[in-house]
């Protein structure tokens, strides 16, 4: 494994983890959409957060998945497979 395989799996990681914070951010936005469904202060907003906390939630899902891909690929480079 050369340098610049090295350098390019260590950047996979750090876009990774960059990933991960984002999604885990993402999931507190989300519980905060929640529990502000469950009481809400004007009719239909339960509906609207419920419906923000659902959207907010998949976008988390797919960065952790995008994350879990270049940790792979990440893993990949070093093992020369």
């Amino acid at each position: 494994m050369n340098k610049s395989q090295k350098l390019d799996a260590a950047k996979k990681r750090e876009e990774a983890a960059k990933l991960r914070r984002l999604a885990a951010s993402q999931k507190d936005n989300a519980a905060a959409h929640v529990r502000q469904s469950k009481k809400p202060i004007y009719d239909g907003q339960s509906d609207i957060c419920t419906g923000k906390a659902n959207v907010i939630e998949s976008i988390a899902g797919a960065n952790l998945a995008t994350a879990a891909r270049l940790e792979a690929e990440a893993d990949c480079m070093e093992s020369d497979i």
